[in-house]
């Protein structure tokens, strides 16, 4: 009868050291993808606010102002628009594209950066009005504040996971005169994380099998 009880006993605890353990190691691994996944999202937002403030360091503020203002494709406008195409190329953004200031509630496109492969029909044109809630809060934010920054990570809908990042355009006097605003696919990066938290879910199983068998046969010896 003492032999049963022991045995029970060190069954029980054996199951219990084997729960406890493969809890563990699912919380260690959660954690990590946590982790890993928020350092993930971070990186391509400080890519994307990058790609805008460059953009938007080589805009004439002047010129560009006279351009929200006319909306007329000037030579300037030209050439604005081929160094946003070569941007958004060179770059692989998945949009590349500058706003006014949508003084009055109105919000334009002053010029989009494209590639050959693009649907023109998805391309903000100059002048185009586009209603707010179409962007990012961030870019009005940047709009009030002249600082760039980057979005969280949103859903956009048929185009999947993205993150926006997005600079200020001043004119010779220091005024905000628009937004360079640039959007990141994420579908490639959620792929990622998702082989990442695969990984990280069997290495969890592994190592409390393994460390649960180590256990039980200590109990049971």
């Amino acid at each position: 009868m003492g032999k049963k009880v022991k045995s029970s006993l060190a069954l029980k605890v054996s199951v219990i050291v084997f729960v406890f353990l493969l809890l563990v190691a699912f919380i260690v691994g959660g954690l990590g993808l946590f982790f890993y996944q928020r350092d993930v999202f971070a990186v391509n937002g400080r890519m994307a606010q990058m790609i805008a403030a460059t953009t938007a360091a080589g805009i004439d503020g002047d010129a560009y102002e006279q351009l929200t203002q006319t909306h007329e494709k000037n030579d300037y406008w030209m050439e604005l628009k081929a160094t946003f195409d070569e941007a958004k190329k060179q770059t692989d953004a998945f949009y590349l594209y500058g706003l006014d200031t949508g003084a009055g509630g109105n919000i334009h496109y002053i010029v989009e950066g494209m590639v050959p492969t693009d649907d023109p029909d998805n391309i903000g044109d100059l002048g185009v009005q586009e209603d707010a809630s179409a962007f990012a809060e961030e870019i009005f934010a940047t709009l009030q504040s002249g600082q760039a920054m980057y979005s969280g990570v949103y859903d956009a809908g048929g185009y999947g996971m993205s993150i926006s990042g997005m600079a200020p355009i001043f004119n010779s006097s220091g005024r905000v005169v628009g937004v360079v605003a640039v959007d990141i696919s994420l579908n490639t990066v959620m792929a990622s994380i998702g082989a990442f938290a695969i990984q990280i879910l069997l290495v969890a199983l592994v190592v409390s099998i393994i460390f649960g068998v180590i256990v039980i046969w200590y109990i049971n010896r």
